[in-house]
This record gives structure tokens, C-alpha cells and sequence, in this order.
């Protein structure tokens, strides 16, 4: 079983590879402008996925018989179809209404495939589900590449042919329907999909009614912390500086995100095994203090050259996403090195506690957000954000740390450590830039600094023991 779905990782790395692969060409076909709209639209896309299907869609894994499990498939399609066309009339009278009272009149002539969106994505999720109940991983995985291939691809030839930006619309779309028909053909090809009947949904909608009673009023704060910035961004400072946020946080957060996922897994199964051992302590901050060792440099190195980089791959009007990026490596640093130890929270019962520092943290990066957004500078705006929501999560790693009964002047050093050796490291690279003004001359300095990052990581690594 761990090898099976260890194959949705893979299809999850692949896509996105992908996704990176087609990039420079998107970029060159697409403005900032379209990809902002692209953001904007995805992020209310995802606010409004919840009440698609009611949440009932994850309760496929759960009946004993394939009967309730019919039940519950066909529930929630139908859920999914009556949400798509009420949005799609609501739209249809009110769209531009609704768009410009929200600041975001630039995607009224696209919120007409908002619906279209979410049905198709709705439908994939559902019988997602059903594959991984039936342990079809492999599809599962095959229906990422396939989604992800359709999508860029018709975005191309659609952009080509001057549809923009609405070919990046149709190419989502045509990517989400793609998958959904091929993992609904492969199901029924191998085991038929199973059938229900009136009182079963019934029966099924009242047996599970805890989803649309809880999980969608979490399901839509989890989201909303992670889409309003997005949402922020192209209201207060338009849809080229969203294009610019998406870019650099596709390149720099999107992949640390699925590496620290990963890694969480691991650490949460050694942590829960840690715990009745006596050693979750020692772990916890030897995790930590890897993560740090292995993210700080090569973050800080990327951030040098991003505006550089951006502009290569991408072409001289990305240039601006990588000044975005450097305003988000501190960040991007230490969100992923708490992300696999924010397990700690639960191995330890603390859950609690856990929430009550998001939500703070949250709001205050949120607020002061806002406040600087009024200098009407988003590079300096996401700059702030970063620092502020960058040690809010140092404070919630810290109370980790607490949590587990780590020394916190240990912690803090260990950062402090940390932080100091990638100044030293950086300083003659940065030297080197500032003296010569060409990014391709200080590159010459990185392979010498390395050596030196390698070294001490090859040291601490005869020192402890990771993972």
C-alpha cells in the first residue's frame, strides 16, 4: 500500500514538473496581466469549491458496501451540478456587479468559467476518491500527468491564436475535464461504477451530514488563509503585480510546499513512535536544525539572482517577479522548516494551541499587510508580509519546541547559527554583484561558496543523524 501511494507523489512531482517546463513558454505567449487574472479567478475558484459538493465527496471512502458508496458518488454530483448552474445564473445577472463590489472588475468577462471550473474540478475530486478507495493510485497518478499536459498545451495554442486571457481559462478547464473523463472511463473499464437509488442518496445525505454541518466552515478558513493574499494583491495593486506574485510563488513556494509535505509524513511516523521512546525532544529540533541547514543558503542564493533568473527563463517582463521573490525567501525559509515539525502539535495533543497562533499570526501578517499596502509599493508590501508571517512562524516553532520540552535558547540559537553562516556565505557573492554590476560574473563566486555550504553540511551530517 505505502508503495502505491507513494505513486501519487510521484504523478503530483511530475505534473508540476511539467508545469515548470512550460512555463518560459507561457510566459512568452501571456502577459502578467492574464496570468493575475488566472490568479484572482483560481483563488475564488477555491473559496468556492467547498460548497461545490458540500464536502460530501470525501465520505466515498468511507461505506463498507459499494452500494452507500454509489450513494454517496452520485450525491454529490448532483450537489456539484445544481451549485454550478445556481453560480452560473447568479453570474449571469450579477457577475459584473459582484466583480466590481469586490474590486476585482478586470475578471468580469471570465467569471462565466468560474462554474465550468468548478464542475469539472468537482467531478475529477469525486471520483479521485473513488480511486483511492478501490486503491487506484497509478490512475490517480496517470490523471495528474494528463491533467497537467492538456491544460498547458491547450493554453499554448489557445494564447497563439490571440485568445487571451481567456485560452488560460479554457486550457484549466479542458485539463480538469480531460482527467475527469479519463478516470471515470479507467473505473468503469475495471471494476463498473457502482449504481444507487433515491432512498440511498437519501439515507447517505443524512448519515454523513456532518460534512456540510463542519467541514466546510474549516475547509473555507483553511482556504481563506491561503488565497487571500493573492486576492489582496490584485485588488490593491492590479492584475500585472498578481501575475508577477503567482509567478514567483510557483517557482520558489509551490515546490518547497510538496517537499515539506512529504517530509512531514516522515517526520510525523517517527515523531508518533519518538513520543513513547523519550527521544520527541531531540528529534524535533534535529529535524529543525537540518531543514535550516539545507533551505537557508540556497534560498538566499536563488533570491540574489531571481530578478536575473525570472528574466532568462521567463523573458524581461518577469523581471519584477523575481524582486517578489526575494521579498519572499525569509518567508519561504522558515514555513518550510516548521511545516513538517507543526505535526508536533498534534503527536502532542495540542491542537489547540496550534490553531489559536495560526489565526494570530495570520491576521497580523494580514493587517500589517494592509497598513504598508498604502505606500502603494507591493514589492515593499509582500516584504513586510513576509518578515511579520516569517516570525510569527519562528514564534509557532518555538512553542513547538515548548511543547516538546526543547531548550528554547538551543532553538534560538540554532537559528541565530544559522543565519549568520549564510551572511558569510552570501557576502561574497553580493561583494562580487555590487562591484561588477554583472549578475553573470557573480555567478562565479557560487560554485566557491558551495564548496564551503557543502563541507559544513557534510560535518553536521557525521554529527547527528537526520531523519
Amino acid at each position: 500500500m505505502l508503495a502505491q501511494a507513494s505513486l501519487v507523489g510521484v504523478g503530483t512531482i511530475a505534473a508540476y514538473g511539467l508545469d515548470v517546463l512550460f512555463m518560459p513558454v507561457l510566459s512568452r505567449v501571456y502577459s502578467p496581466e492574464d496570468f493575475g487574472v488566472l490568479s484572482v479567478t483560481a483563488s475564488a475558484v477555491s473559496l468556492l469549491m467547498p460548497f461545490s459538493t458540500m464536502r460530501y465527496y470525501l465520505s466515498i471512502v468511507l461505506p463498507k458496501t459499494r452500494r452507500y458508496t454509489g450513494a454517496t458518488i452520485v450525491l454529490s454530483c448532483v450537489l456539484a451540478a445544481i451549485f454550478s448552474f445556481l453560480l452560473f445564473s447568479i453570474l449571469l445577472l450579477f457577475g459584473g456587479r459582484i466583480c466590481t463590489f469586490f474590486g476585482m472588475g478586470k475578471i468580469t468577462d471570465c467569471s462565466l468559467f468560474i462554474p465550468l471550473w468548478i464542475f469539472f474540478y468537482a467531478v475529477f475530486m469525486i471520483f479521485t476518491q473513488l480511486a483511492i478507495r478501490e486503491s487506484e493510485f497509478g490512475l490517480i497518478a496517470e490523471t495528474k500527468i494528463i491533467q497537467s499536459l492538456s491544460d498547458n498545451i491547450v493554453k499554448i495554442c489557445t494564447g497563439m491564436f490571440g485568445m487571451k486571457p481567456f485560452g488560460l481559462f479554457v486550457g484549466t478547464i479542458i485539463g480538469y475535464a480531460s482527467a475527469m473523463s479519463v478516470i471515470i472511463k479507467k473505473l468503469a473499464g475495471k471494476n463498473g461504477l457502482p449504481g444507487s437509488c433515491v432512498t440511498d442518496v437519501k439515507r447517505a445525505a443524512l448519515k454523513y451530514r456532518k460534512f456540510p454541518r463542519y467541514d466546510v466552515l474549516t475547509a473555507c478558513i483553511n482556504v481563506a488563509g491561503t488565497q487571500l493574499i493573492p486576492i489582496l494583491v490584485f485588488t490593491l495593486f492590479g492584475a500585472r503585480a498578481s501575475g508577477f506574485f503567482v509567478a514567483a510563488s510557483k517557482l520558489l513556494i509551490v515546490p518547497l510546499s510538496l517537499l515539506g509535505n512529504g517530509i512531514g509524513q516522515v517526520f510525523l511516523q517517527r515523531a508518533v513512535r519518538a513520543k513513547y521512546e523519550g527521544g520527541l525532544a531531540e528529534l524535533t529540533l534535529k529535524t529543525y536544525k537540518t531543514l535550516l541547514m539545507f533551505t537557508t543558503f540556497p534560498i538566499a542564493i536563488f533570491a540574489i539572482f531571481a530578478p536575473h533568473i525570472f528574466q532568462t527563463l521567463l523573458g524581461a517582463k518577469w523581471l519584477a517577479a523575481g524582486i517578489y521573490c526575494r521579498a519572499l525567501a525569509f518567508y519561504t525559509i522558515f514555513s518550510f522548516c516548521f511545516m513538517p515539525i507543526s505535526f508536533v502539535y498534534s503527536v502532542s495533543n495540542e491542537q489547540d494551541k496550534y490553531m489559536r497562533l495560526e489565526i494570530f499570526y495570520s491576521i497580523l501578517g494580514i493587517a500589517v499587510f494592509l497598513l504598508v499596502s498604502r505606500t502603494g509599493n507591493p514589492q515593499f508590501a509582500l516584504l513586510c508580509l513576509s518578515i511579520t508571517a516569517g516570525l510569527g512562524l519562528i514564534f509557532c516553532a518555538y512553542c513547538a519546541m515548548r511543547v516538546v520540552r526543547v531548550d528554547g535558547r538551543n532553538f534560538f540559537k540554532t537559528i541565530g547559527d544559522e543565519i549568520i553562516h549564510t551572511a558569510l556565505l552570501c557576502a561574497p557573492v553580493m561583494l562580487f554583484m555590487f562591484l561588477t554590476k554583472k549578475p553573470w560574473l557573480a555567478s562565479l563566486s557560487v560554485p566557491l561558496v558551495s564548496i564551503v555550504y557543502l563541507k559544513r553540511l557534510l560535518r553536521e551530517h557525521r554529527n547527528q543523524q537526520t531523519y
